[in-house]
């Protein structure tokens, strides 16, 4: 997690099994957080540019950074 604006905590990750969802992500970091999410934008994706929203259903990836809307 980060502080809006901020530098991402790359020594606390979030760790997830393969094929995690951004909701399955949201829903990791709390239950209400995964059930109110409305799309998310990403950094660091190879399929996406920098800051793109990508849909609760976007595949997670190592590296990747989101910034969550719900």
């Amino acid at each position: 997690p980060r502080p809006p604006h901020g530098e991402p905590d790359y020594h606390d990750p979030i760790l997830l099994p393969r094929g995690a969802t951004v909701v399955d992500m949201a829903t990791a970091i709390h239950k209400e957080l995964g059930e109110g999410l409305k799309r998310a934008r990403v950094w660091n994706c190879a399929d996406h540019a920098d800051g793109a929203w990508v849909s609760r259903a976007h595949v997670v990836a190592d590296l990747e950074i989101f910034e969550l809307e719900t």
